[in-house]
């Protein structure tokens, strides 16, 4: 037993140091240098039950860019022009979301702040060598009563792989949410992941994927989202 907790003290230093390598790391891309990229967005949703039944689906792609003095977004005329469906799509493209891809630095340091490290390890991620830090992200309360019921948060986890710079190469945001009311009871799960990447002092988020689904008063539904930035 006195062998296990001294190898534990070590450890558990060694992720904290980690961690602040990591955020040391990213207060240093500061995203300065012009850069141009294209933006793209890409959603499939589905609903089923008693209430709705559906399938929507859209996909758009602008162009941005960014330098030490101003921002903007370029939307094709053809993309205005369309209708339906097609025009609707123009509102996932947001000036502010757009110019946090190309500049993710600070949000994900936030991220990062509202967690604590549980777990550290060497790996391989895409055949490159990476550590691994796996964090406990903090709820508000993890159960808490609101008006309509009590809604408990049963997973909130950040996994983190880091490159040999100590800047991110991609993450993974796993939640899991439970609500009751009475009788009724529903559940939601959430994924969101990201590859990233570095382009001068620019950290990019090269690629984010989502998935959500919930279930739960006779209703079901499902949905799945992918960004993709391209750097020219």
């Amino acid at each position: 037993m006195r062998r296990l907790i001294v190898v534990l003290c070590i450890a558990l230093p060694m992720s904290a140091d980690t961690l602040a390598d990591v955020k040391t790391a990213l207060s240093k891309l500061n995203a300065r240098t012009p850069l141009r990229a294209t933006w793209s967005h890409e959603a499939n949703d589905s609903t089923k039950g008693k209430f709705a039944n559906g399938k929507t689906a859209h996909h758009v792609s602008v162009e941005a860019m960014q330098d030490a003095g101003t921002f903007r977004v370029e939307i094709p005329r053809a993309l205005l022009d369309k209708t339906g469906d097609e025009r609707n799509a123009l509102s996932s493209v947001s000036p502010l979301g757009i110019s946090d891809d190309l500049d993710f630095a600070d949000t994900f340091t936030t991220l990062l702040n509202s967690g604590t490290v549980t777990e550290e390890k060497h790996v391989v991620w895409n055949g490159t060598p990476a550590r691994l830090l796996v964090l406990q992200l903090k709820e508000p309360k993890r159960e808490r009563e609101i008006t309509i019921g009590k809604v408990s948060f049963t997973e909130n986890r950040l996994s983190v792989w880091i490159g040999a710079d100590n800047v991110p190469l991609a993450a993974e945001h796993s939640r899991k949410t439970s609500a009751g009311f009475l009788m009724f009871h529903g559940d939601a799960t959430s994924k969101r992941a990201w590859q990233f990447a570095r382009r001068d002092d620019h950290f990019i988020v090269a690629r984010r994927e989502d998935w959500t689904s919930f279930s739960g008063l006779g209703q079901q539904g499902q949905a799945h989202t992918v960004v993709m930035v391209s750097i020219h």
